[in-house]
């Protein structure tokens, strides 16, 4: 059985439309948990409760605005394709919360289209004809706004003088050997405190099939054959100096995720030396470096920093070396200081 990795997001949207399906029907008298917290529940236009076949229909519209965020997300962003899908689901989530706002009786985009509307539970209601020239005005007003935002920065990204360098590589590292997924590569301009902005390619990918079970070293691995391709495929312009390389594993089930990821920073300067697979200078200790040195970076969801917890095992090691006399971490601008004895 294939792994379920970043494309297991159709579960929890399978699992969440079920939910809603159910519950906001007549099966369970139009009330979910949080709405019978609420008291408040889903009541036909008519009358009593919609069935789970119209239920279905009500949710299926945020399953699919979800599944295109997810899709636009995980795939190249600069497909025409791509970018109408995201437009149009942008104005279906500006129209729902448009018609939610301004709507008189605060029946959003979904409940128009079935009949349906949220009230209070076992209070009786009655809807009166209402218009709907303010929500549409208001929906036409964003809706412009919106596609002119779309535009304008789908028009910068095709002429950006990156974007044929990015597409390249992208085409390269997608038709390699190496077992990646979900493939971004972005060129900008990177800057630090305290030193002059440099030109770095940005990488991110996941890694379907992990090496060794260790994301650093597998991150590390891979981070330099990327390295090495990139410098003899001439690919990226002269003046882009770094590579921050990012792989990521883990599970993604849309409604929950565990993953892991490391980040690499190499200089794309130096000799190349084909086949090579050396990891030298690509070291934890070169952490505190803030030059443009190899630097390496390990993330997890649950906020866990392998960087904090190793520099703590150091630092206890030391103290413990040392006979117990530790050195407090200076402050940002101030000396370090000893650490007050236990008393």
């Amino acid at each position: 059985m294939a792994p379920i990795g970043e494309g297991g997001w159709w579960i929890g949207v399978a699992a969440a439309v079920l939910y809603f399906t159910l519950l906001d029907s007549s099966i369970s008298h139009g009330k979910t948990l949080g709405k019978k917290l609420l008291g408040i529940e889903v009541r036909s236009v008519g009358g009593g409760y919609i069935n789970p076949f119209d239920s279905l229909l009500r949710v299926s519209l945020f399953a699919i605005i979800f599944a295109v965020y997810k899709f636009w997300m995980l795939e190249d962003q600069r497909s025409a394709i791509i970018t109408l899908l995201a437009l149009t689901a942008d104005l279906v989530a500006i129209a729902i919360v448009v018609f939610g706002l301004t709507h008189p009786h605060r029946r959003s985009l979904h409940d128009l289209l079935l009949d349906s509307v949220v009230v209070h539970s076992k209070a009786p209601y009655a809807l009166p004809r209402a218009s709907l020239r303010t929500p549409l005005l208001a929906l036409l007003g964003a809706g412009i706004v919106l596609c002119g935002a779309h535009l304008a920065m789908y028009w910068m990204t095709i002429h950006s003088p990156d974007t044929a360098p990015e597409q390249a590589v992208l085409y390269m590292l997608r038709a390699s050997p190496i077992h990646l997924d979900h493939v971004r590569v972005r060129i900008a301009t990177h800057s630090k405190t305290g030193s002059s902005p440099t030109r770095a390619i940005f990488i991110s990918a996941y890694l379907r099939k992990p090496m060794s079970g260790d994301i650093k070293k597998d991150t590390q691995i891979l981070a330099t054959r990327i390295r090495l391709a990139l410098m003899e495929s001439r690919l990226v312009p002269k003046d882009v100096l770094l590579a921050y390389i990012e792989i990521r594993n883990g599970i993604d089930i849309g409604i929950a995720r565990t993953m892991n990821s490391a980040e690499v920073r190499l200089p794309l300067t130096g000799a190349v030396q084909p086949g090579s697979d050396s990891l030298k200078g690509v070291l934890m200790p070169t952490l505190g470096d803030t030059s443009g040195g190899p630097q390496i970076r390990y993330r997890s969801t649950k906020g866990f920093s392998r960087r904090a917890a190793e520099a703590a095992a150091a630092a206890k090691a030391a103290a413990a070396k040392a006979g117990g006399k530790s050195v407090a971490p200076p402050a940002a601008g101030k000396p370090a200081r000893p650490a007050a004895k236990p008393k």
